[in-house]
């Protein structure tokens, strides 16, 4: 076939199929069926993605583009799951392994879309990255930019659904018009989309010890990759209970994300690719966990939650679902919460008691 672009460093494989269908001016799935010999319908790569290659698939691309299979590898998410993580002590237990890694998988993965940095897709011309869609993907440290995840124009979630020739644009289409004709797409480049400074820098370590910690930066981890652990639990606390006072020493577009009622500009906003969120979530995770301190915070934030608690309920009123029934069950994905964080919220009726089912891959011990 004729010559392709190399890979980015760091790209998806996805990103990099795009890239090689643009430059070469062949169809996706005429490249992939035809010149590659891989099968193209929406049940082996949903919207295009080919996240799931066999080893088969990998040498038959490999072969087609000269590009090794172990770089094929470490362009599918898989890197992130299917193989040992450096930051984690793993002991010589196979289940426990498989079940840090099948947590991971589960609450990690952004699935169907990705989150961007304008700055990144500008300077690279288009080439998106994988680390983007994962959950702890929150900053691009190179521009120090909260990363974008929903168009500042259309409201939707963005990322290799649409054709390899608007890889900077929105390619949604507005749901009142069912046409694809690229005429009615939204269009907006997505190079253009403002992108919120950051001011704190803890935040900036907590992305530089997780990327470090998951294999992903060469940065020497300063805050511990547990944080992951503790990120559905800490996203599920916010949804229910978050107020400003939580956030009230953090970054500014963290105060103003959790204000007390988010606003939602359309009705493809999806809280779990908001970067905001995410950040929020791995925020509060250090400061309950990590911090000095931590202790009588957690304290503080039962408090705050439960004062939150108590004014929705005199108001009567449930912002979209979040607040859901007290007790809050305990999220299936959590494994290991320190009882300085869980016992304060079991003695105000917030969250529900629950032994988790399997060992929890990290112990704890209250200091």
């Amino acid at each position: 076939m004729p010559s392709v672009p190399v890979p980015f460093p760091g790209e998806s494989l996805a990103s990099w199929v795009d890239a090689i269908a643009l430059h070469t001016e062949i169809p996706r799935k005429t490249l992939l069926r035809d010149y590659w010999g891989l099968p193209h319908g929406p049940a082996h790569f949903p919207h295009g993605m080919p996240d799931g290659l066999s080893d088969d698939d990998r040498e038959h691309i490999a072969a087609a583009t000269g590009v090794p299979t172990e770089d094929l590898i470490g362009m599918q998410l898989g890197r992130y799951t299917d193989q040992r993580i450096p930051a984690l002590p793993y002991s010589h237990d196979g289940a426990w392994e498989a079940e840090a890694r099948r947590h991971l998988n589960n609450i990690l993965i952004i699935r169907q879309c990705s989150r961007w940095c304008p700055h990144c897709l500008k300077d690279n011309g288009g080439r998106w990255l994988l680390r983007w869609r994962l959950a702890w993907s929150f900053a691009c440290v190179e521009h120090q930019v909260f990363l974008c995840g929903h168009c500042p124009s259309c409201g939707d979630t963005q990322g290799h659904r649409g054709q390899p020739q608007a890889r900077l644009r929105c390619p949604r289409t507005p749901s009142q018009r069912r046409s694809s004709s690229w005429k009615y797409r939204c269009g907006h480049p997505l190079t253009e989309t403002a992108a919120t400074p950051i001011t704190d820098p803890r935040l900036l370590e907590i992305q530089q010890s997780i990327s470090h910690g998951l294999g992903d930066g060469s940065r020497p981890a300063v805050r511990s990759i547990r944080l992951l652990f503790y990120h559905p639990l800490t996203m599920h606390l916010i949804d229910r209970f978050q107020s400003p006072e939580m956030f009230h020493e953090a970054d500014p577009a963290l105060r103003s994300a959790n204000n007390g009622s988010r606003i939602r500009r359309s009705s493809a906003y999806r809280s779990d690719v908001d970067p905001l969120v995410s950040a929020s979530a791995l925020y509060l995770a250090d400061q309950l966990i990590a911090s000095p301190g931590r202790v009588s915070r957690a304290n503080a934030f039962a408090d705050l939650a439960h004062a939150r608690w108590l004014r929705e309920q005199e108001k009567g009123v449930q912002y979209f679902g979040y607040m859901g029934d007290v007790p809050m069950e305990f999220p299936r994905s959590v494994r290991d919460v320190p009882p300085w964080v869980t016992e304060p919220l079991h003695a105000r009726g917030l969250l529900a008691e629950r032994t988790p089912a399997v060992a929890p891959p990290l112990g704890f011990r209250a200091q």
